[in-house]
């Protein structure tokens, strides 16, 4: 150690014999002094538990309203928790991007606090004692009791020191030599208090992973709560809706001959036949063919009566249509989005009943390439609608 302010690079640093108190250590900022104690706290902040903390909360607090969905039953999604952890993950991301970013511009940057006490000139003292030491800096002297040292450690450069209770503080190294810790009573880059603080301050990497874990549990835990009282809400609408009326069986809606795709353009065909109410089948055109006034059509078998899906977003506009197969009286609607940007959007859904429920056919376009032709667009809808008429069970 050096004692009365004299600097010798060349003295142990624990030297042998008796240890006279106080001792002294002494340091002048220079012109980068500021700059490389202010990078501490740039640093600080990644192996802090409270910083750690925050960073995952972040996520929670902007997925907030779709926790609430799923807690209410409105979420979309089929398997919630995956979902829920899948944009907690994503947020997590974009939330440590930024902190990493903003970390970059404050290691470039001096801080104010530092400044306050490490400008270029300013004189800078640690003087030990048995029991404490005691900061000498410009803006004043704070003494502070080994037992009250959270965490000491060497940290970009420079040393940081975290009392209880008090602010932190980052120091020049030559004001802590390595006999500083002995004194100190722990080694190098130790941390007192709890012991979950101790790790998580000397191992940021096992610290940030306790805090996603435990973040993690709190998103599926929530999930897992509300999950048994939606199931017995859909169980018990099950068993109400079986008891009243019989199940029916639907048939096939894939029915389109390979010569009948070919005939409308069609070239991808998608069957969905897994839900027990409904089944569909929809079909795709080449996204080079503009020739017809659709790309895109799609059927659906059901037990339950069409519903339109959205009225706030859309403009349904009836008009008349032909019986289905000049046998079936069937209803025919025009739907269009209610926003401007998205006029080049049209469907046309034309519905009639069967023996099993209902069954509707949806043709549309959703390509921008020039205006759409509705008129044309409404014969394709009857053409398609008779074909799978005469193809389907009654």
């Amino acid at each position: 150690m050096y004692e009365s302010g004299q600097r010798n690079p060349q003295q142990p640093s624990n030297p042998p014999g008796p240890q006279f108190f106080p001792i002294d250590l002494t340091s002048t900022a220079g012109p980068d002094t500021a700059l490389r104690l202010s990078r501490v706290f740039a640093v600080a902040r990644w192996r802090s538990p409270a910083g750690l903390g925050f960073t995952a909360t972040v996520p929670l607090v902007l997925m907030a309203r779709r926790i609430w969905e799923v807690i209410i039953g409105a979420a979309a999604s089929t398997n919630p928790v995956i979902g829920l952890i899948e944009l907690y993950l994503g947020l997590l991301g974009v939330c440590v991007v930024i902190g990493l970013i903003i970390t970059g511009v404050q290691l470039l940057r001096r801080n104010s606090y530092v400044t306050t006490y490490a400008y270029p000139g300013a004189v800078m003292a640690v003087r030990y004692w048995p029991d404490a030491l005691e900061l000498i800096l410009p803006t004043g002297t704070r003494r502070v009791a080994y037992q009250q040292i959270r965490e000491l450690r060497p940290m970009a450069g420079a040393m940081f020191l975290r009392p209880h209770g008090a602010p932190a503080i980052a120091l020049p190294t030559e004001l802590v030599p390595p006999a500083a810790f002995e004194l100190v009573g722990r080694p190098p880059g130790s941390s007192v208090g709890s012991r979950v603080n101790a790790v998580i301050a000397g191992k940021p990497l096992l610290g940030a992973a306790v805090v996603l874990g435990v973040s993690l549990v709190v998103v599926a835990a929530i999930v897992v709560a509300v999950q048994p009282h939606k199931s017995t809400a859909s169980d018990a609408a099950s068993t109400t809706a079986t008891a009243t009326e019989p199940a029916a069986t639907l048939p096939d809606s894939c029915v389109l001959t390979i010569e009948q795709q070919q005939a409308y353009g069609f070239i991808k065909q998608w069957p969905s036949d897994t839900a027990p109410h409904y089944h569909h089948c929809e079909w795709d055109l080449d996204h080079g063919d503009h020739s017809r006034p659709y790309d895109w059509a799609r059927v659906t078998l059901s037990t339950d009566p069409f519903t339109h899906n959205d009225s706030t977003k859309d403009e349904t506009t009836p008009y008349p249509v032909k019986a289905v197969g000049n046998i079936v009286p069937a209803r025919g609607d025009l739907v269009r989005p209610k926003e401007n940007r998205y006029s080049y959007h049209v469907t046309c859904i034309i519905t009639w009943p069967t023996s099993y429920g209902a069954a509707w056919i949806e043709i549309g376009r959703s390509n921008s390439l020039g205006t759409p032709d509705v008129d044309a667009l409404k014969r394709s809808a009857e053409q398609l609608a008779d074909t799978l008429f005469a193809n389907l069970p009654r």
